[in-house]
């Protein structure tokens, strides 16, 4: 998806961090990026609901929220890629016409059905999901972004988080910055377009026959010595008249180039010497005349010249449509209004949960615990968190090298599950914020007890 191996290329700037390093940021999920990746997994059914859930969780019980984007209308630049995909999917003699409007599966509808219940933000694009998530982006509303999708980076996003994982219970991210790309390639969003030109992308899946990320990047540095903005180098390349005459002067060039000694074409010589006058020595050098003294120019510009001849070799190249689709495609939304975690719907959470997951009720509210606990911390104005209170602290101990309490805590309501108390490990700065009285008196105890060893030994 996106532009070929454009992630590999950037995996020099590839960066790993803990979700719990990203406290306090928004971001934006491409939502089909997470929907995907559990496409070619059977094993457990509805699985794509379990990843977007405990995803979800996870999220924010480190502090994050989460903003979801699903994808709207499919661009008619598109019409390739999806034909090609819709080949694999489908028999080849009936493969299904393609709907502009995309219609939504039971896999979307369910997942906006488990996020509205959580009381997530979700925004429909007009298009692609990563255009209007990287415009987010672009716009500072969110911090970043999460998706596989490396055409994220051509619409503009300036921090991008995808490959999620689970180490030793620690949730892993890899990032790429467009900062980073920049400082280390001398890429940025308008470069990255001129090698999805050149190499291709889901709206050209061919790019130029004959150059690959290779030559397409050799391009781009030899333009950026020469302090050329890429992609209006590349627009002009048809009517620029020096790149015109440099080309004819390379033909030229290579057809009249000769010996400096016998005067014979240079392409009668080897290794050996010239294979008509049978002089043993190597033509090294040639003659000064009005051809050769054009060699130093012609090196400026050889990568582009030879990228060139390949691009023009295609009368639609570059096309503009798809320049305008990565610079031009800001979408309206309304960031006051709609960005904002409303308050879940628990009763309802619960049902849908044991529907599709087939969950038991006490499962559920195991999983919820610690973002129940989160919220209660972190003075969140929900109305069923006001019978959740901690009951009493058990001990005090180190978790993932912080120290931690373990608290016992009460049931929420009498009807949500059979379990009669819940316990957790919560932050001490947080938990003695929330609840000075009982962090003071359970330290006084710890201090008299060891005050009392003391006083034996």
């Amino acid at each position: 998806m996106g532009v070929p191996s454009l992630w590999r290329i950037l995996q020099p700037v590839k960066k790993e961090v803990y979700l719990s390093e990203l406290s306090g940021y928004k971001i934006a999920i491409d939502l089909n990026t997470w929907i995907v990746e559990c496409k070619l997994c059977t094993a457990y059914k509805n699985i794509y609901l379990r990843n977007v859930f405990l995803r979800t969780i996870e999220f924010l019980i480190n502090g994050i929220e989460p903003i979801f984007v699903i994808d709207g209308r499919i661009p008619e630049l598109k019409d390739s890629t999806v034909h090609k995909r819709r080949k694999i999917s489908y028999n080849q003699e009936c493969i299904p016409p393609i709907r502009r409007e995309r219609s939504r599966s039971i896999t979307s509808q369910k997942c906006l059905t488990l996020l509205k219940y959580l009381g997530a933000t979700c925004f429909t694009s007009n298009g692609e999901a990563e255009a209007l998530c990287a415009q987010l982006n672009a716009e500072e509303v969110v911090d970043a972004c999460f998706s596989s999708d490396s055409d994220i980076l051509l619409y503009g996003a300036q921090k991008v988080y995808r490959n999620y994982s689970k180490i030793n219970k620690q949730c892993l991210l890899e990032s790429i910055s467009a900062k980073d790309v920049f400082n280390k390639f001398g890429l940025e969003q308008r470069s990255l377009i001129c090698l999805a030109l050149l190499i291709g992308c889901d709206y050209d899946s061919q790019g130029v026959k004959g150059i690959g990320s290779k030559y397409a990047l050799m391009l781009l540095e030899e333009l950026k010595l020469k302090n050329v903005d890429a992609l209006e180098r590349i627009l002009c390349w048809r009517s620029n008249a020096e790149l015109q005459t440099l080309a004819k002067t390379k033909e030229e060039f290579i057809k009249s180039r000769h010996c400096q000694q016998c005067m014979h074409k240079v392409h009668h010589h080897s290794k050996i010497g010239c294979k008509k006058c049978r002089m043993k020595k190597v033509a090294t050098k040639n003659c000064v005349c009005f051809c050769h003294e054009t060699v130093q120019k012609l090196k400026l510009h050889e990568m582009e010249l030879i990228v060139r001849e390949k691009a023009l070799l295609n009368p639609d190249f570059p096309s503009e449509k798809i320049i305008a689709e990565f610079l031009d495609s800001k979408q309206i939304y309304d960031a006051k209004e709609n960005i904002t975690w409303k308050e879940p719907d628990i009763e309802n959470l619960c049902k849908f949960i044991v529907e599709n997951l087939f969950w038991s009720a006490e499962n559920f509210f195991l999983t919820m615990v610690p973002l129940l606990i989160y919220w209660k911390l972190n003075s969140y104005p929900y109305r069923f968190l006001d019978d959740l209170k901690p009951q009493r602290i058990l001990q005090k101990c180190k978790r993932n090298h912080q120290h931690v309490y373990e608290v016992e805590w009460s049931k929420i309501k009498e009807n949500w599950t059979k379990l009669k108390v819940y316990t957790s490990f919560v932050d001490i700065k947080k938990f003695t914020a929330c609840f000075p009285t009982m962090a003071e008196k359970f330290e006084e105890s710890i201090s008299a007890v060891a005050e009392q060893k003391a006083a034996e030994d």
